[in-house]
């Protein structure tokens, strides 16, 4: 019995291995949605009954998708359960502190701060130089949250979202942080062209 125990703990302390991903369609449902993980999985699933529900390996190098008809759900394969929302278009998982939640949490912010960033200029109007000066005071609060996004992330495509919208001109910095990824996520498209780009800068 102490043996099988040990057996289920170290299986529990692994994590899981597969991703369980699920819509309830209301009416005009679609008849099939298209799951696609990287490089592993790229494949058509069947709607029965308004709903479907497929399993996926788990992968945190690479951001998922759902797509059907015109809408396209993006995900990170996490190994936690998420459900896409139709109300809003977005998909949740029910690992408060999941990768996956806190890629939902990474959009919210972004579009939060992307959206006050068009009302303040829309205020300021025609003003240059106001508009200007607004940018330079509130990129460094945009980047401080990339960055401890990045810092946070190193190992999961989240670090690469982030890097990838990083404001900087500066090689040395841009460097620094691309460094400080796994080798996997240095392996992402965007990281990898990026640090193509700036290790050209920094010679």
């Amino acid at each position: 019995m102490l043996a099988a125990a040990a057996v289920m703990m170290l299986a529990a302390c692994n994590g899981a291995k597969e991703t369980l991903v699920s819509a309830q369609f209301g009416e005009n449902a679609p008849e099939l949605v298209k799951v696609i993980v990287g490089n592993k999985v790229d494949t058509t699933v069947v709607v029965k009954d308004g709903k479907f529900e497929v399993n996926v390996p788990v992968d945190l190098t690479t951001l998922s998708r759902v797509r059907f008809d015109r809408s396209i759900y993006s995900f990170i394969s996490d190994g936690s359960k998420i459900t896409l929302n139709l109300k809003d278009g977005k998909a949740y998982s029910n690992q408060k502190k999941g990768v996956h939640t806190k890629y939902v949490e990474y959009n919210k912010w972004t579009g939060d701060f992307k959206a006050d960033y068009a009302r303040r200029i829309e205020q300021i109007g025609d003003d240059q130089a106001a508009v200007d000066a607004c940018f330079k005071e509130m990129l460094p609060q945009y980047n401080d949250y990339l960055k401890a996004t990045i810092k946070a992330n190193k190992d999961n495509v989240l670090g690469a979202i982030a890097l990838s919208q990083y404001g900087s001109d500066d090689p040395k910095e841009v460097m620094s942080l691309i460094n400080s990824l796994s080798p996997k996520i240095q392996q992402h498209p965007e990281v990898a062209s990026l640090k193509k780009a700036y290790e050209s800068k920094n010679k």
